[in-house]
């Protein structure tokens, strides 16, 4: 759709060197050339550098469009009425992270209506039985709240105790 412009040229003035030899670094006096072989000043950022240059693009006067194969029927083609059969089971590979997770009430069918009354009876049984499932644990987690209370109430008093003895004497 779009090509370089053939009248697009690099400016003169374009620098594609990112890193320049430094032209004030001298060799040190004490370099010595059998121990540490040839000195090579070191290499600075070109600040003239601009990335490197492409040419402008533009629309190509000889685009045609999109090519897309051309359809024809397959004459030998002829549909199969595939029989009624019933999936015993469903085999899902997942990889996963976080161990934990549940697949269940998987549910395959073509029938969108029927898809839709098996979730909403399947999510009332599962939302009735989770609110139970959370309330239980609520009440273990009050529990527990309530025990580490006691305990750090207890820990309180022991540090106290002492205290109030040593000011005593």
């Amino acid at each position: 759709m779009y090509i370089d412009d053939p009248d697009s040229k690099k400016p003169d003035d374009w620098e594609e060197e990112e890193m320049i030899v430094d032209k004030d670094a001298t060799k040190p006096e004490d370099w010595d050339e059998n121990k540490e072989g040839k000195w090579n000043p070191p290499k600075t950022k070109n600040p003239k550098y601009k990335g490197p240059w492409s040419a402008k693009k533009v629309y190509n006067p000889n685009f045609k469009g999109l090519w897309h194969p051309k359809k024809v029927l397959n004459p030998v083609f002829q549909e199969i009425a595939m029989p009624n059969y019933v999936i015993g089971g469903i085999g899902i590979d997942v990889w996963q992270v976080r161990s934990g997770s549940i697949f269940d009430n998987i549910m395959i069918t073509d029938s969108l209506e029927e898809a839709f009354s098996h979730a909403r009876s399947v999510l009332e049984k599962q939302v009735s039985r989770e609110k139970e499932f959370k309330a239980v644990a609520d009440k273990e987690e009050e529990f527990k709240a309530a025990q580490m209370k006691e305990k750090l109430q207890d820990q309180m008093k022991e540090t106290k105790e002492p205290l109030t003895e040593k000011e005593d004497l």
